[in-house]
């Protein structure tokens, strides 16, 4: 994993993880501002609810993509499922949000393979396997995005706000 790398100019990308401790107070503040602006703010639910205690546990991988002005403009975050095993590694995708003011540039679809690539890695040291399956719960406007980046719909799952419809989606990954 590497700590910051370039995404496109002016953004580049920076990977948190306890291996690789590399998001300073400020990029925490920005990462869970963009967090909060993108998933919670529009139904007006309480600051603090973009955060998760698991947030600060080993295990995840955060990965904020900042721009030239060091706000974070995409990001999301990967942990190792409990249902996982040595048999079938699987890795959940958690908080995925991009600004509105960078939409259709890419950065999601980089934000998305940064995770992936995470999820592999780990997999890999962990298990020493060539496969590991990445698994997500997405928001309904959001199905086309995953499936363009080759996630299967799976099921219906759960309805936030009571207006906010997700669904499961799955991704094999070989490594």
């Amino acid at each position: 994993m590497t700590k910051e790398s370039s995404v496109s100019s002016p953004y580049h990308s920076v990977v948190h993880s306890a291996l690789t401790p590399t998001f300073s107070h400020d990029h925490w503040d920005r990462y869970y501002n963009l967090r909060y602006t993108v998933l919670r703010q529009p139904w007006q639910d309480r600051l603090g609810s973009e955060r998760d205690r698991s947030d600060k546990e080993a295990a995840v991988v955060h990965v904020g993509i900042f721009d030239a002005a060091r706000e974070c403009v995409a990001c999301a975050r990967v942990e190792e499922t409990p249902e996982s095993s040595a048999a079938a590694p699987t890795y959940q995708v958690r908080y995925v949000a991009t600004d509105d003011t960078v939409r259709g540039q890419g950065l999601g679809r980089k934000v998305m393979e940064a995770v992936e690539k995470c999820a592999a890695d780990a997999a890999k040291q962990k298990y020493a396997l060539s496969k590991v399956l990445i698994l997500l719960n997405a928001r309904e406007v959001a199905l086309g995005f995953y499936e363009k980046l080759g996630y299967t719909l799976v099921c219906k799952t759960y309805l936030m706000y009571g207006l906010v419809q997700h669904y499961q989606m799955t991704k094999a990954i070989e490594l």
